[in-house]
């Protein structure tokens, strides 16, 4: 195995992505959210929002048509994308040529999130992972798909890891969908919640297999795995945040495409000062405190980088 390169996040360490904004807001990063189905709905709200604050230009956002009023009111109409749907209310794989449409515009796609894990939808998130060359970001139930399909490219004696050669995909795992992606491309590495070094190199070992980068949210600390590094960012993260999170890393992912480690790095401090901030005006904050506060913690960010 290799050598882990270990890096300790305690403050900013990449002040190149603190940037002076553009003017123009649509000339920041574009982002594509593929997300929601039915009983699902406030799950893409909290990304969106988050990631608009962070400061995204632009955002589309694709979900299963039935919803569309339901989401009137809930999101500007102007970032709309309906989308076919199946039987039960999920995403189609009559979807794929539209996201793959709007994809050639985007510079990150984010999918996962509240898509259901109906066996079509499923299909669809794989036909997005593996044929859609838009950078990536998957999580939530998007996992599933993941995992389903190496599953099955292994079983074919197939390869995988060149799978994501034409493009960066970058994922958010919890204990269970780490195992899972390990066991699927034939790990047999035991890991258990408290056992932090096993973790750590599950985490390394799966992101060089799949050459994808991960973020892990672990025990007192949120981990990034690619690279051939691990990044670690200290701190105790409530994981009932984990929509506010993805939401900022997805912002930072869409405006700085070429930098992935930096900008998952970064986010992760932004979300980490602005979760700090809220508490400290509300013991009991809630997501909307926090996503409120991401302008103060990105103020907090912009005075640790003048100090670079």
């Amino acid at each position: 195995m290799k050598k882990i390169e270990i890096i300790y996040q305690n403050k900013l360490l990449y002040k190149d992505f603190i940037w002076n904004k553009p003017l123009q807001k649509f000339s920041r990063g574009r982002l594509l959210v593929i997300s929601g189905s039915r009983g699902k709905i406030d799950i893409p709200v909290q990304i969106i929002e988050s990631a608009f604050k962070a400061g995204s230009g632009l955002v589309t956002f694709g979900y299963p048509r039935s919803l569309e009023k339901t989401y009137k009111g809930l999101i500007p109409e102007e970032i709309s994308l309906p989308l076919p749907e199946t039987l039960s209310g999920s995403l189609s794989v009559d979807s794929f040529s539209i996201i793959n449409d709007f994809s050639r515009e985007a510079n990150l796609l984010f999918v996962g999130p509240g898509i259901s894990q109906n066996a079509e939808t499923m299909h669809l998130v794989w036909n997005i992972l593996s044929k859609i060359t838009c950078n990536t970001f998957v999580a939530g139930s998007g996992i599933s798909a993941l995992t389903i399909g190496i599953n099955i490219l292994k079983k074919a004696n197939k390869p995988f890891n060149q799978l994501f050669e034409q493009k960066t995909v970058i994922t958010y795992l919890n204990l269970g969908e780490l195992k899972n992606l390990l066991d699927s491309i034939g790990s047999k590495q035991e890991i258990t919640e408290n056992d932090g070094s096993a973790i750590r190199e599950g985490l390394f070992n799966l992101s060089n297999e799949l050459g994808i980068y991960i973020v892990y949210n672990g025990k007192d600390e949120i981990l990034i795995a690619g690279d051939n590094k691990l990044l670690v960012t200290p701190g105790h993260f409530n994981n009932s945040f984990k929509l506010v999170l993805m939401g900022i890393i997805a912002s930072f992912l869409s405006q700085n495409s070429k930098n992935t480690l930096e900008s998952i790095a970064t986010a992760i401090l932004l979300f980490k000062y602005a979760a700090e901030l809220a508490v400290e005006k509300n013991p009991k904050a809630t997501k909307i405190d926090i996503i409120k506060n991401i302008p103060n913690g990105m103020l907090k960010l912009e005075k640790e980088a003048d100090f670079l």
